[in-house]
């Protein structure tokens, strides 16, 4: 959505906004699972499908692992140097990508021992690889709209993982696990968070009618109002019931809380944060 794409453009980069102490913060500025940014800044078309074949060739350990709850962050060069393998025979025997194939090994322990996962292998051609309960042909995705569901659902577990690590990080509201999750349940229509069923409409924060966004935003700033510093006057309208929101209202509401979000991120992680996406794409 524009208003989550504005806020982004918007934020503050400056070093004086990083916030000190989380500079020496554990896995400062890494990513729990591949920016999917990654998978298609290859110009070579080749090369984006072995990017995205590779992911998706790991993904059932990677989300096992976050499922219990166990870290999988690493920084954007080993990420790339992982799908990198995937392509090139001479990346994958360099150092960089050995450490990196290493990393995740570690990373994933007694996964690769679980019935129906699978080890990211580094040969070129990876097989078997599926999505949706279906297995993909390795030489070719056979629709675009397919490309865009992966792509989606990267975003959105990025997105989910980020909110709940930076929540942590920036609330004054100590919680037990499971309350946290519940806590932060409240922004997303689906269950089992983070992980998300693939929709066949925008749903949520991003559904096309505000009426329905209202309540996962006002639940969204919810999360927010706990965080350590100043809070944003509009906050304080989260008291108020969603049917005495106007448009306008809601979508100030929205506006500040995006912008708040993207740039209290940066501040405690020192990158941009990725961001809800529609997944029907603009036409």
């Amino acid at each position: 959505m524009q208003v989550w794409a504005d806020a982004l453009a918007a934020v503050d980069t400056s070093p004086e906004c990083l916030i000190e102490q989380s500079k020496t913060e554990p896995h400062f500025g890494h990513y729990a699972l591949p920016d999917p940014a990654l998978l298609v800044i290859p110009a070579d078309d080749m090369k984006k499908l072995a990017y995205i074949l590779m992911w998706l060739h790991a993904r059932p350990a990677l989300l096992y692992h976050l499922k219990r709850q166990q870290m999988t962050a690493l920084s954007n060069q080993p990420w790339r140097d992982f799908l990198e393998m995937g392509h090139s025979d001479k990346q994958r025997n360099n150092t960089a990508a050995a450490m990196c194939r290493e990393e995740i090994r570690k990373m994933r322990g007694e996964v690769l021992n679980t019935p129906g996962v699978s080890e990211a292998s580094p040969d070129a051609n990876l097989h078997p690889v599926y999505w949706e309960g279906g297995e993909l042909a390795c030489d070719k995705l056979s629709r675009m709209s397919l490309v865009w569901e992966i792509l989606w659902e990267l975003y959105e577990l990025n997105f989910r993982i980020e909110l709940s690590s930076l929540d942590q990080r920036a609330s004054t509201e100590p919680m037990d696990p499971a309350s946290h999750i519940q806590w932060l349940q409240a922004c997303f229509p689906d269950s089992d968070f983070p992980f998300i069923k693939i929709p066949y409409m925008d749903t949520g924060l991003v559904t096309k009618d505000w009426r329905e966004r209202l309540p996962c935003i006002l639940a969204f700033v919810n999360i927010m109002f706990s965080w350590r510093g100043p809070k944003l006057t509009v906050f304080d309208s989260q008291l108020c019931p969603p049917e005495e929101f106007s448009h306008e209202q809601a979508l100030e509401l929205e506006r500040e809380a995006a912008q708040f979000y993207t740039q209290t991120f940066f501040n405690y992680f020192g990158q941009a944060s990725l961001i809800p996406h529609c997944i029907l794409p603009a036409v």
